[in-house]
C-alpha cells in the first residue's frame, strides 16, 4: 500500500470514526475555514490544488463553489 493510500485509509477511518456530534463539529469548522477562504478565491477556476493536510472537507466545499 502506498502513502497516499494509508493517508486515504486513515482519513476513511476516522471519518467513520466520528459520531454524529463530531461530524458536525468537523462539517462547522470546515464551513467556517471556508467562509473565511471565500474572499480570497477566483470567481472562476478550472482547478485547486489540496495538499492534502486534512479530511478533505474544505477541498470538497472549494469544489462545490
Amino acid at each position: 500500500m502506498t502513502i497516499a493510500w494509508r493517508a486515504l485509509d486513515q482519513a476513511l477511518q476516522t471519518v467513520l470514526a466520528m459520531t454524529p456530534d463530531q461530524a458536525l463539529r468537523y462539517q462547522e469548522r470546515c464551513r467556517g475555514t471556508f467562509d473565511e477562504l471565500l474572499p480570497h478565491l477566483p470567481k472562476a477556476a478550472s482547478a485547486f490544488l489540496d495538499i492534502g493536510c486534512g479530511l478533505g472537507g474544505i477541498a470538497a466545499l472549494v469544489a462545490e463553489h
